[in-house]
């Protein structure tokens, strides 16, 4: 068996990200718009006001 190409050293991290390989988060489009609209106007960045159809 030949040499691994890098060695794992943080492996409570690297066990985790194996659990979660494959998991999908669901959010609230409303909410998370709301949010981001929010955020344009502290910032004054962000994405143009447009409207999407989901």
């Amino acid at each position: 068996m030949p040499k691994p190409r890098y060695k794992t050293t943080n492996w409570k991290q690297y066990n985790k990200a194996l659990i979660n390989r494959g998991s999908l988060t669901f959010t609230q489009v409303g909410e998370t718009y709301a949010m981001i609209k929010a955020l344009n106007k502290l910032t004054g960045l962000g994405m143009p006001e447009t409207q999407y159809i989901v």
